[in-house]
């Protein structure tokens, strides 16, 4: 009730707060007080200062989080490398396949290049490889793997937010 507006007037009487408690918070005075704390300051009852750990637990999270998703690009990435199989070159993007990946896709921001499953040419009739092909290409061409980069690194400091979550994997 302290962050939301009035109750209209057609709200029914049974569900609205007793009158003096009503009056009682808007007749209420809150003071605040800020005094200096040192780190190892400990809060009445032995417990740490709240203003102190829920910073420290909200970029620990952002960190174990950003830490979590570069190992598991850079295991991904390895797994890659000592499978793939150069086949071509676009350009400045390296063309490989390699058994490791299920579908084409593109990699690297420095060391650009696309990865094409094993059974690329099998599976795909020429029409659809082009355009998988052109597809990949164009994600290296935009910056998308830069934007993925900038995306995930807000999504770290929303660790906590589900719909941070939902809303990048809908970028």
């Amino acid at each position: 009730r302290m962050v939301l507006p009035p109750l209209p007037d057609f709200w029914p009487q049974s569900l609205r707060p007793a009158e003096a408690a009503t009056t009682a918070m808007e007749s209420a005075t809150y003071v605040l007080a800020i005094t200096p704390s040192s780190p190892d300051r400990v809060a009445p009852g032995g417990s740490a200062a709240w203003p102190e750990v829920i910073p420290a637990l909200w970029l620990g999270g952002a960190v174990l989080f950003i830490a979590w998703h570069l190992i598991a690009y850079a295991r991904f990435r390895r797994a890659i490398e000592a499978s793939a199989r150069p086949v071509a070159e676009e350009g400045s993007i390296a063309i490989s396949w390699s058994p490791v990946v299920p579908a084409p896709v593109a990699l690297g921001i420095f060391d650009r290049r696309v990865v094409l499953p094993r059974h690329f040419s099998a599976r795909f009739d020429g029409q659809e490889q082009a355009l998988a092909m052109r597809h990949e290409i164009a994600h290296h061409q935009r910056g998308d793997l830069i934007a993925n980069g900038f995306a995930l690194g807000v999504l770290a400091l929303h660790w906590f937010n589900p719909l941070a979550h939902i809303a990048y994997r809908a970028f």
